[in-house]
């Protein structure tokens, strides 16, 4: 078993292997080689009874965004707070022995039935507009595809007193119905997974069963999204890379188009040099269509965003080290 680490670690000096096809939080505001978001306190004892400290705090930041976009307080709910054995059990086998990696000590939820809420929420949340966003991945413009195309957004924010805690923003009606009745395939994925621990290690018969259980969640993911107009928050997304030697840039760079039906929006996206930050310069949507202008894969985006902040004005940096390339 690993040792759950409680002290302070030593930075690394090399950074580990960056692996492109996870999902990368690139919205604008956010770091493109996004730091940790690890809790202050690394004893699982403070830390917990920190968590327990949290609520008020918590639920003042949900009621700020209530208020923000005009729905009632009782939109927001606490959970619970994270036991000391699922939190050793969390840290052990998923975050490497790190108990400061655990941000759901302290976790709630803000619902709706309403989509054109879900963006306004999203919108307050955004780490363009909100500095207390740590973390911030959107499954309603882009569904979690690790999860079968399941919608929400999932939220870390530093409260108050510094703990950093979880939101969650739902629809309602999806995700209760979503819950009902892909229950049945994502016990079978669960009892498949734990049984035989790989997709690869299951017998060909076994393996027909697993794709089963997954295309219904997916299938019913996608039903339940059109069902409920939640398909009008998706984003379109297309990744490009200015070359240098065309277009007379010092450099290569790399942006994407966002395009959001519901928000009419379309915004050219890139990574600025001298922030580390995804930044907006819709003048670069000019370039699309044009000779210096060619179409990149999702990886090649990431790849030649984190080179162009990592390597900026220090030509001697570290290697970064990628994985997963297309």
């Amino acid at each position: 078993m690993l040792k759950l680490i409680n002290a302070h670690r030593i930075p690394e000096i090399t950074m580990p292997p960056i692996d492109l096809k996870a999902r990368w939080n690139m919205v604008v505001g956010t770091p493109v080689i996004p730091p940790p978001a690890r809790q202050r306190l690394y004893d699982i004892n403070d830390l917990h009874r920190q968590a327990k400290e949290s609520w008020p705090f918590l639920m003042r930041t949900m009621y700020a965004a209530c208020d923000a976009v005009g729905i009632p307080r009782d939109s927001a709910f606490r959970g619970r707070t994270k036991s000391l054995k699922r939190a050793l059990e969390k840290a052990t086998h998923e975050k490497s022995g790190n108990i400061a990696d655990i941000k759901d000590f302290t976790r709630g939820t803000i619902t709706t039935n309403n989509p054109e809420i879900i963006l306004a929420l999203a919108n307050h949340f955004r780490p363009m507009n909100n500095l207390r966003t740590r973390s911030f991945i959107d499954n309603f413009s882009r569904p979690d595809e690790e999860k079968m195309g399941l919608r929400r957004i999932k939220i870390v924010t530093d409260l108050d007193n510094g703990h950093l805690a979880e939101i969650m923003i739902l629809h309602s009606d999806y995700d209760a119905q979503g819950s009902k009745l892909t229950h049945t395939a994502y016990e079978t994925v669960r009892r498949l997974e734990t049984e035989y621990g790989s997709v690869d290690l299951m017998p060909p018969d076994i393996r027909v069963q697993y794709n089963e259980a997954q295309q219904i969640r997916i299938d019913t993911n996608n039903e339940l999204a059109e069902k409920f107009n939640l398909t009008s928050l998706e984003e379109k997304r297309q990744y490009f890379l200015c070359d240098a030697s065309v277009c007379d840039r010092s450099a290569d760079l790399p942006f994407m188009v966002v395009e959001r039906p519901m928000a009419n929006l379309r915004a050219a996206v890139y990574p600025d040099a001298t922030t580390g930050l995804y930044t907006i310069d819709n003048s670069l949507l000019a370039h699309v269509g044009s000779p210096c202008c060619m179409d990149i894969s999702r990886e090649d985006f990431i790849e030649a965003s984190m080179k162009t902040v990592h390597y900026h004005n220090k030509p001697h940096a570290r290697p970064l080290i990628f994985t997963n390339g297309s």
